[in-house]
């Protein structure tokens, strides 16, 4: 599987495809195979081809759980969340509780809508691996999803020793930062990224928006023109129009609309 590995990495789609079939047909029993089949049946919707290869992974014994970790996430994507919450549940209640398990907890309740419930597990999956740059990243974005911004900052805040040079960590951070935080502060790190990496355009469309929250009008004029010029789309479109719009003049905002269509 190293091979199917390395060709999906660089983007080999067909490459990928011929070493997956050429897996299949030499080590069909393969767990780390069967893991990659159900994944890719299940994101292409082919729920009978994953529920064949579930029962092949059951009778083997991939996940140590008598193929109910692996058939949870079937049910989840087939819509049946309760189904697969009580199936979660009941590997838990066996003691399986790893981390990657309460990930899937937190999932299905964030699905179900039970905003509360999914918030402390995945308070507690960080509780368990609280130096996980990937658990930080994840528990951070999902808690902002969930609407609970404010204890995601926190979180984000206590986090800098261990994610603070991780570029997506930082990134939401941020963007936390000038939602609900001290928007200065996020204004003044992004700067200080705008210097040292100049072609950065998620950072600059970023920064161009915490200009604008702040009123600092004459900075996010120049920025808003190079991102535009450079490559315009709707997005950057609405930032124009804002500039327009929070200095009370709306004749223009309307105008930068019009221009566009």
């Amino acid at each position: 599987m190293i091979e199917y590995r390395q060709a999906v990495s660089e983007g080999r789609t067909e490459d990928a495809q011929r070493l997956l079939e050429r897996a299949e047909t030499e080590s069909s029993d393969d767990s780390e195979l069967l893991q990659i089949l159900i994944s890719r049946a299940i994101s292409q919707r082919d729920f009978e081809a994953a529920r064949g290869y579930v029962d092949r992974a059951t009778a083997l014994n991939i996940d140590q759980a008598n193929g109910r970790i692996l058939r949870a996430d079937l049910l989840e994507a087939e819509g049946r969340a309760e189904e697969a919450l009580s199936m979660i549940d009941s590997v838990i209640d066996d003691g399986l509780s790893s981390v990657p398990v309460l990930y899937r907890k937190a999932r299905i309740l964030r699905t179900m809508g039970r905003a509360d419930e999914s918030v402390a597990v995945f308070e507690d999956i960080l509780r368990r691996q609280p130096d996980s740059v990937a658990n930080i990243r994840e528990v951070v974005t999902a808690l902002a999803q969930l609407g609970r911004q404010r204890r995601a900052l926190e979180i984000a805040r206590e986090s800098q020793r261990v994610a603070g040079t991780d570029p997506a960590f930082v990134d939401t951070w941020l963007r936390l930062e000038s939602e609900v935080g001290d928007a200065t502060a996020a204004m003044l790190k992004r700067e200080d990224i705008r210097d040292d990496e100049p072609e950065n355009r998620s950072n600059n469309l970023a920064l161009a928006s915490v200009y604008l929250r702040l009123g600092e009008w004459a900075k996010a004029r120049p920025l808003i023109d190079g991102l535009r010029a450079e490559a315009d789309d709707i997005g950057l479109v609405l930032l124009d129009a804002r500039w327009h719009a929070d200095q009370g003049v709306l004749a223009r905002a309307i105008a930068v609309f019009d221009r566009y269509v």
